[in-house]
């Protein structure tokens, strides 16, 4: 299990651990804009340290599994974000994706 900084936040070797990624999944993703930019605090710069909000754990851990198996773009894989803050999202015809916690 991970230690949070400061009791709230991750870094991002913490995430990519307790998440099941790499750093490069997870910069990409970000870039990309499958990760909402509401669940990272970034600095800019260079050598900056992002800080992860803990609730980002759980959406990537379903990217990382679904893209090991499917290739999706990066919109229908920003849409787990979608069911995991809403429930529920149709993904594609006849495939509706249920978060259960």
């Amino acid at each position: 299990m991970y230690t949070r900084n400061g009791g709230d936040t991750l870094t991002s070797t913490q995430l990519c651990t307790e998440a099941g990624i790499t750093y490069r999944q997870l910069d990409y993703w970000l870039r990309n804009g499958v990760i909402p930019s509401s669940y990272v605090t970034d600095t800019t710069g260079s050598g900056h340290h992002r800080q992860w909000d803990p609730d980002v754990i759980a959406p990537l851990r379903v990217i990382g599994q679904v893209s090991a198996a499917v290739q999706l773009s990066c919109a229908q894989y920003a849409d787990i974000f979608v069911i995991h803050d809403h429930g529920s999202y149709e993904l594609a015809p006849g495939v509706t994706l249920t978060w259960t916690p």
